[in-house]
């Protein structure tokens, strides 16, 4: 069995697979445009709520070593701590958008790569009382078709 074969074996039996939009929409959830035109929206499915997660998750962490590393590259001997910092955090980025554009997700907490991203994003959104309902089926209220009248 080949393994593409293998990873839609696996979403399919989350009961989810994204479609080929969702798939680009978390992978524009990285950089910070996809993050706003995702918190817009009303109804998002789990795929783009696991990805949205980790997108803020990354994006507060980035934020939080980025500053602690201005600090520390004005010091003379320990400027090269924040490359050293810095560069595990872009290659993270480059498995969460991989991960992204594959549409692997996970609703098991175990097997997520780094936890901790989710957790934040998680918090975030907490903070900031950001309510969105997940929905797996979406229907747009303009394609609703009125039944004829007789």
């Amino acid at each position: 069995m080949s393994e593409n074969t293998k990873e839609i074996e696996q979403l399919i039996n989350q009961n989810y697979v994204p479609s080929s939009m969702e798939r680009k929409r978390t992978v524009l959830m990285y950089v910070l445009f996809g993050i706003i035109m995702s918190l817009s929206k009303k109804y998002v499915s789990t795929y783009e709520k696991f990805h949205l997660k980790q997108a803020i998750g990354r994006r507060v962490s980035f934020m939080i070593i980025l500053t602690a590393s201005v600090v520390l590259f004005f010091i003379k001997y320990l400027n090269l701590i924040p490359i050293i910092v810095l560069l595990p955090l872009m290659i993270v980025l480059g498995i969460f958008v991989k991960q992204a554009r594959n549409g692997e997700y996970t609703l098991e907490n175990n097997k997520i790569l780094l936890p901790i991203f989710g957790w934040l994003g998680w918090r975030v959104l907490d903070i900031f009382e950001v309510e969105m309902t997940i929905s797996d089926w979406q229907i747009d209220s303009s394609e609703q078709k009125t039944p004829p009248a007789q």
